[in-house]
């Protein structure tokens, strides 16, 4: 992708994560644009590696309940899953 289309990618997905609740969101912008593995994102959110994936499978689950779902997968590059448990 070029920077701008990069950028632009970046600003949509912004937006679509002020809309989710702010541990998930935070989850996520770890994840997407901190580059983070998921031990990571839970040392920086404080909570165990479970919770941690939980907040990033809930946050991809509902940013594809809010769009297409083929644009949360061409945003972020995963697929939404079934979140469970937490």
């Amino acid at each position: 992708l070029t920077p701008l289309l990069r950028e632009e990618r970046a600003e949509r997905l912004e937006r679509m994560l002020r809309q989710l609740p702010d541990k998930q969101a935070d989850a996520l912008r770890l994840r997407f644009f901190g580059g983070l593995q998921f031990n990571e994102i839970a040392a920086a959110m404080q909570c165990s590696l479970a919770t941690a994936k939980n907040r990033v499978r809930w946050g991809l689950a509902t940013l594809a309940q809010q769009t297409d779902r083929r644009e949360a997968e061409a945003l972020t590059g995963e697929q939404p899953s079934s979140p469970r448990g937490d």
